[in-house]
């Protein structure tokens, strides 16, 4: 979803905002949303990535993907401290679940644009390679020295990346300078417990974990 904002939208890299979408036949799960921005800031649109489930979704959610150009949806409230430490020489590593991806793809394209080089290594987990999103933006990231690795449950024929879960062995082997690093975790709320679980078992440090998990809105 792209939004067009009148001035440039004041924000950092990883932050969310508050989405109100006034719409008919409203359900019991409000007008209301908050959904972590996937652009970079200084852009005269605000880019939302949404997972939507024509099925089981929300009043919001339809309203929201029945809109056409020139709607309005009114975004307030910016704020969230998922964002990448000021220390630019400081090691990072970005683990993401599915769409909880978000907050990496504006850190990420903000690197890019302000032509920023920073050690950062992304590990992308899906269901299926077919979920992997923004994959141009980092494929594009990679030849500026990002380093990402994708990791599925269900690869299909000719896939190469990483298959099954991000567990101790897997993170040692794709990061094993893991303990240097300062790590950031977001994805659907299991996923990220678990991931820290790992983290721990790991010996990673708590002071040295980030994390943000996306409640599943519909």
């Amino acid at each position: 979803i792209l939004c067009e904002v009148g001035e440039y939208a004041r924000f950092k890299p990883g932050q969310y905002a508050e989405c109100t979408l006034p719409h008919s036949h409203t359900d019991s799960r409000g007008s209301r949303r908050y959904f972590t921005i996937a652009s970079a800031p200084h852009s005269t649109h605000i880019r939302f990535g949404i997972r939507y489930d024509r099925e089981h979704a929300s009043s919001f959610k339809h309203a929201l993907m029945s809109r056409t150009e020139g709607d309005v949806l009114s975004i307030g409230g910016i704020s969230g401290s998922f964002t990448l430490p000021p220390q630019k020489e400081r090691k990072v590593l970005l683990i993401a679940g599915g769409i909880g991806v978000t907050p990496f793809r504006s850190m990420v394209e903000d690197l890019l644009r302000t032509k920023t080089k920073r050690d950062i290594v992304l590990l992308y987990a899906n269901k299926t390679p077919a979920g992997i999103a923004y994959r141009e933006l980092f494929e594009e990231a990679r030849a500026w020295g990002i380093r990402t690795e994708y990791i599925v449950n269900e690869p299909h024929d000719g896939w190469t990346g990483g298959v099954g879960f991000i567990t101790n062995e897997y993170l040692n082997s794709v990061v094993p300078d893991l303990h240097e690093r300062l790590v950031y975790v977001s994805g659907p709320h299991a996923m990220v417990e678990a991931i820290v679980k790992t983290l721990r078992d790991a010996q990673v440090e708590e002071k040295h974990i980030r994390t943000d998990f996306f409640p599943g809105y519909v």
